[in-house]
Formats: structure tokens, C-alpha cells, sequence
């Protein structure tokens, strides 16, 4: 081994002993080893010089390794810094974000010191102090303080702000947090079941809400199918109720609306017949008052008073039964007369107001008044108008001056229809008279008596309407070109008027003339008629004379006088002589005066009325006129013919005629 070699073991040696030191040692190395490399290579002085190539390859390696070892410690030194570098970033950091966090707790902590509690305060308040106590509004911060530290660690002594205290106080506050917090459940589920309540009563309300327009919509697409069942009610002969529909209720609404209390109630009274008896076919109408009617009856007097703006209109039917038998009963006795089949009409009776005199006037409006003028005088005994009601001041004559009353007074011309007892009645005007009152009872002024029901007064009038349609078709039928021959009756006479009947066959004579005197008219209540009868082939003829009072037939029967036909009898045959039947025989040729025959038939016709009727058969009574006629013409031909034949003495005074 030569020297070199072992010089570089040493080396080797030198550099493991030190391979634990720091770097600062092996950079010394490494300039020795550098030293010595340049050394042996100065030490080459040849190429042929091994042992120096050897020995500074040797060095030359041994400088590699160094520097690998160097390289390698120096890589190992910068991760080691770069290790330390992070970690101090890392904690520079972590430092920052504790200075950050440091400072937001003491701001958070010195909000809490300065945050206000009222809520708190209010509510430890609430449970330790009564409310007898008062508000606590001028309390001092130390009583809120002594409230709440007693509210929440239970005792005045003990503050709520030392930390000891601090899980008494958060089980505190946590026990009634949940105590709440089910308070507040309880009342989010109550405010739900109010909103789930307010809702569906909002649903219900709109759909009550529109049920009035739901049933109104119903109502008119029924309107139809009601007037089928009304019209299928009243062609039913077991209905007794009137199908209450759509139109009825709307016309009670306008009623209610739109009348005055009085005129209410009896719109109500009357419609309430009409739903008893809807047969009769009676019909009711708010309506109003036609603003000529009031000008026309005040004229230009601003003092008279005027009548409310709504009225009631009450339509009767004209009655057809009595009129259709008496049409077809002359129809068969004349071939020629046709009977055309017109609509049937209605009379039209109006009610109105006046609320100044507390009192209700009716009258006829239209083609009624024309028809029938005397329809509504004297409905009732003594009800004729022109009576005091209820202390009004309405004056019952037509002159002002012949009034009694010494107060303000207003005629009956000047009102709308007159005031009649029995729509006052039925209007609830029927006011008792004040205990104490002083009144005069006299004809004038003595009320007269009235019905007391609707029933009572509706039926006489529609009876009243009855008889005068009767009485003025046989009227009619009297006063046409062609006489009725015979003379028709009801046909429920026939049984009853049969003795009679067997002898028109041998009866000759005829109604000839019909009309009217001069003194009456159709105006008139209290009318007067001439008849004249001829008998065939003799030619004698007998006058009658009928007086009736409109408004009171056929209660009160029509009063017939005889009398020779013969005209300026008293210029022709005036003695004192001829006044009664004489005996003479040339005396006997003149027509008499006066003649007992015509006076006994007379007596019969007048009196025995009974006998012309059937007692339960009001519509005989209501033909009375023309079976008093036929009687006259039957019985005054039955005398002639019996004088004719001599079976009855034309003199004598005990003679009597079987009629």
C-alpha cells in the first residue's frame, strides 16, 4: 500500500468522524480536500507519474463525495427552514385570529355589559310584583336589579351578574324559554285554528252571501214552472191554498217598502184572503197614485192635503156565471142573437192615504167608475162616507158652510174616493173613542155598524159586483131592439115557476116596450123603468112602472106599479064616475082609473117575493127582476084570458084572482 493510498483512508476517516458536525466543518473539509487536490496535481509531472494521477483521482473523488454529502446536508437544512418557516406563519396566524377573536369577545362582552333587558325587567315584574302595584316606569335601576336577581337566583341578595351564578340562571332561563316556547306553540296552533275558523266562516258568509242572488236566479227559471202549478191549482177542484211564489213575495216587498203603515195592513188583510181563496181569482197591486188625479182633485188650493205616493189597486173579477146562463138562456129564445166569448175583465178598486188625516179613501179608477158608479155607496147599512172617522177632521158635506164642526174641514170632493168605514176598519183605523169625549149622536153623526172580518166585507162586495153585472145584463137584454119571449129566469126556477110554465103555451101576451123615464139615468142610484105588456090578439095592453135602488138590489126588491096602458086618460074619460069600476052598463065600456085586478097583481108581484126565489140559491135573488117580469106577464095574461072567458066577474068587490 503506498502512501497515497493511505493518506486517502485517512481522509476518509477524518470525514467519517465529522460527518455527524455541522456544515461549517465539512465546508473546512472541503477546502482542504481542495488544497490537497491542487497539490497532487501540481505534484504530476508527467503522464508516466501513476502514483500522483492516483492519488489526486483519489482526492478528486474524495472532493465529490464532499460535496454530495454538502449538497445533500444543505437540502436537508432548507426543508428543515422552510418546516420552521410554516410553522411560524402558521402560528403568526393563529396568533391574529386569537387577537381578533380577543377583541370580539371583549366588544361582544361590552355589549352585553350595556345591552338593555326591559323585556327581562318586565317580566320578572310580572311574576314577583302585582299589578296593584303600578307600572313600573319610575322604578330605580337598584329595584330592577333587587326584581331580577330575585327572579333569577331567587334570592335580592345574590347578583344575577356573578358567574357562580350562571347555571342557576341558564337552567332558569332555559326552563322558561320552553315554558314559552309552549305558549307560543300553543298560540301559533290557536292562530292557525282561528285563521282555519276565519276562513271557512269567510266561505260561509260568501256563500250566504249569495244566496239571495242564487235564489233570486232560481226563482226567475221557475217562474214558468210556478205559473204552470198555478194555473193547475186553480183548475183542481180539491186546491184550497194559492201557490206562494216568486211574484207574491216580490209583491209583498214592494208593499212593506213602499206603503204606509195603515195601507200595509190592509194590503196584507186582503192579500191574505186572496191566499184563502184563490179561486176567485182577486188580484192586489202596488201602484201609484197618477200625479193628474191629486192636481185634479186639489185644483189650486195648496192648503188641501194631499194622499201618500203609493197606493193599493184591488182587481175583482167580473163574474161570468150569472151573465153566461142569462145570455144563453136569451140566445135560445132568440135564434138570431150570437154570443161572442170575450175576455173577462176586472173591476179595479184603488185604496189610498192620507196621512194628515190619519185616514183611508177608496174609490173606482178607470173603465169601473163608467161601468159601475154605484159600486162601493152604502156597501154596509149607514156606511155611506160622510161620517166623522176616528175624530178626522174630513168634512162630510159638500158645501163648507153647512158643515157643524166649528175646526178646519176638508170635503170629500177634494180627496181621492171617499172614506169609507170598512176599509178604515180594515186598515187598523178603527180607534176606540176617548172615555170622556163628548159626542152629539144624531142621524149625521151616529157611525154605522160594520163587519168584522176581511171575509165578510170582501164577499158583500164581490156579492155587490155580482148582483149589478147581473142587473146590468138584464138590463141589456130588456133594453134591446128584440124582446126576450118569454121572459128567461134562472134555470133553477124552473122546478119552482113549473105551474106557471104549463100555461106558456095559452100565454099570448109579450113585453113590447122597455125603457127608461126621463127622470133616471145610468148615474143615478135610484133608477125607474117602463114596461109595456101586450096581450095577442085582443090587443089589450097594461103599463108597469119598476123603481130599484142600484146599491141596495136585490136586498131590497124592485117595486112595480100597474096602470091601463091608455095615454090622457083623465083628458079622454075624466069623471068622478070612472075613478072606480062601475056598474052600468054603459058606464061599464070605459076604461077604469083605477082597476082592482091590476092592484091585486100588483100586491102579488111586490109582495110575494119569496116565492120568486130559492132561499139557498143566491143567484135567483140576483134574477129577481126578471122573475117579478115574467110573473107580471104570466098572471096579467092569465087574468085576461080567465075575464075573457067569464070564469072571473069583471065586477064586484069581493072578487079574487087566482094568480
Amino acid at each position: 500500500m503506498g502512501p497515497k493510498t493511505k493518506k486517502a483512508r485517512t481522509t476518509k476517516k477524518a470525514r467519517t468522524k465529522i460527518a455527524g458536525d455541522d456544515n461549517d466543518t465539512l465546508l473546512l473539509m472541503n477546502d482542504e480536500v481542495i488544497d490537497q487536490f491542487l497539490k497532487d496535481l501540481n505534484s504530476i509531472t508527467s503522464n508516466k507519474d501513476v502514483s500522483s494521477i492516483q492519488s489526486a483521482s483519489c482526492t478528486l473523488l474524495e472532493l465529490r463525495s464532499l460535496q454530495r454529502d454538502l449538497i445533500k446536508r444543505m437540502q436537508e437544512k432548507e426543508r428543515f427552514v422552510q418546516e420552521k418557516r410554516q410553522d411560524v406563519e402558521r402560528q403568526a396566524m393563529a396568533y391574529q385570529n386569537l387577537t381578533y377573536e380577543r377583541k370580539y369577545l371583549e366588544k361582544q362582552v361590552q355589549q352585553c355589559r350595556d345591552y338593555q333587558t326591559p323585556q327581562l325587567h318586565h317580566m320578572c315584574r310580572s311574576e314577583l310584583v302585582s299589578s296593584s302595584d303600578g307600572d313600573d316606569d319610575g322604578t330605580t335601576k337598584e329595584v330592577n336589579d333587587d326584581i331580577i336577581n330575585e327572579f333569577l337566583c331567587a334570592s335580592s341578595t345574590t347578583l344575577y351578574s356573578d358567574p357562580k351564578q350562571q347555571k342557576l340562571i341558564m337552567g332558569k332561563l332555559h326552563k322558561e324559554l320552553n315554558l314559552r316556547g309552549n305558549l307560543e306553540r300553543d298560540l301559533a296552533q290557536a292562530k292557525s285554528k282561528l285563521r282555519t275558523k276565519q276562513q271557512e266562516l269567510d266561505r260561509k258568509r260568501s256563500f250566504l252571501k249569495d244566496i239571495p242572488k242564487k235564489l233570486r236566479d232560481v226563482e226567475v227559471a221557475s217562474l214558468p214552472l210556478q205559473r204552470y202549478f198555478q194555473k193547475n191549482e186553480l183548475s183542481t177542484s180539491t186546491s184550497t191554498v194559492k201557490f206562494l211564489g216568486t211574484e207574491r213575495k216580490e209583491l209583498f216587498d214592494k208593499a212593506r217598502i213602499n206603503l204606509p203603515g195603515p195601507l200595509y195592513i190592509l194590503f196584507v188583510q186582503i192579500q191574505y184572503y186572496v191566499d184563502a181563496f184563490p179561486k176567485e181569482e182577486v188580484e192586489l197591486e202596488v201602484t201609484t197614485v197618477r200625479p193628474y188625479d191629486i192636481s185634479s182633485s186639489a185644483g189650486e188650493d195648496k192648503e188641501v192635503p194631499k194622499p201618500e205616493k203609493y197606493c193599493v189597486m184591488l182587481r175583482i173579477p167580473i163574474p161570468e156565471s150569472t151573465t153566461t146562463m142569462l145570455t144563453s138562456t136569451t140566445a135560445a129564445a132568440s135564434p138570431s142573437a150570437t154570443s161572442n166569448k170575450k175576455p173577462r175583465k176586472k173591476v179595479s178598486i184603488q185604496f189610498s192615504f192620507y196621512e194628515t188625516l190619519k185616514i183611508i179613501t177608496c174609490r173606482t179608477v178607470g173603465s169601473t167608475t163608467t161601468l159601475y158608479p154605484h159600486l162601493l155607496e152604502c156597501l154596509f147599512p149607514g156606511d155611506t162616507g160622510h161620517h166623522p172617522l176616528n175624530g178626522s177632521n174630513v168634512m162630510t158635506q159638500q158645501d163648507p158652510e153647512e158643515s157643524p164642526s166649528t175646526t178646519a174641514t176638508v170635503p170629500n170632493k177634494f180627496l181621492l174616493g171617499v172614506p169609507y168605514h170598512w176599509c178604515n176598519f180594515m186598515g187598523g183605523l178603527n180607534f176606540p173613542e176617548v172615555v170622556g169625549a163628548k159626542q152629539i149622536e144624531t142621524e149625521t153623526t151616529s157611525a154605522p155598524p160594520i163587519e168584522k172580518s176581511t171575509k165578510a166585507i170582501m164577499k158583500t162586495l164581490q156579492k155587490r159586483l155580482c148582483a149589478q153585472t147581473t142587473l146590468k145584463q138584464i138590463l141589456k137584454v130588456l133594453e134591446g131592439p128584440r124582446k126576450p119571449d118569454p121572459i128567461p129566469i134562472h134555470p133553477a126556477m124552473d122546478s119552482i115557476m113549473k105551474d106557471d110554465d104549463d100555461d106558456d103555451n095559452e100565454c099570448t101576451s109579450k113585453l113590447v116596450i122597455w125603457t127608461e123615464t126621463a127622470t133616471t139615468g145610468t148615474k143615478d142610484r135610484v133608477r125607474s123603468f117602463l114596461a109595456g105588456i101586450k096581450r095577442g090578439g085582443s090587443g089589450t095592453t097594461v103599463r108597469a112602472h119598476v123603481t130599484f135602488d142600484v146599491t141596495k138590489y136585490p136586498l131590497e126588491p124592485p117595486v112595480w106599479s100597474l096602470n091601463s096602458a091608455e095615454q090622457n086618460w083623465g083628458d079622454k074619460h075624466g069623471s068622478i064616475s070612472n075613478l072606480l069600476d062601475s056598474d052600468g052598463k054603459e058606464q061599464q065600456k070605459l076604461p077604469p082609473l083605477f082597476s082592482g085586478p091590476l092592484s091585486q097583481l100588483e100586491n102579488v108581484i111586490n109582495e110575494e117575493t119569496e116565492t120568486l126565489v130559492v132561499p139557498h140559491n143566491e143567484e135567483t135573488y140576483e134574477w129577481i127582476l126578471l122573475h117579478q117580469l115574467r110573473k107580471l106577464v104570466q098572471s096579467w095574461d092569465k087574468m085576461q084570458r080567465l075575464i075573457e072567458e067569464g070564469i072571473i066577474p069583471p065586477q064586484g068587490p069581493d072578487r079574487k084572482i087566482p094568480f
